[in-house]
């Protein structure tokens, strides 16, 4: 899973199918939940950072986004 900051949001990639991808903000809030990915999907996030899981990605992803 790679995540990439565009704009006012991310853009998260993968090559396989990704269950139970939680976005989760430095307080420990997820954010946003999307229940199945595959391919491309694109959030938008405020201003802040966060921290991309899923199921069979468990390390997680950090990401800044910018205004």
């Amino acid at each position: 899973m790679v995540v990439l900051p565009i704009g006012r949001g991310v853009c998260i990639r993968c090559s396989d199918t990704h269950t139970n991808v939680r976005i989760i903000d430095m307080t420990g809030r997820i954010v946003k939940r999307i229940a199945e990915l595959r391919g491309e999907s694109y959030e938008l996030l405020p201003y802040g950072a966060y921290l991309v899981v899923s199921d069979q990605s468990r390390c997680p992803v950090k990401v800044l986004v910018r205004e």
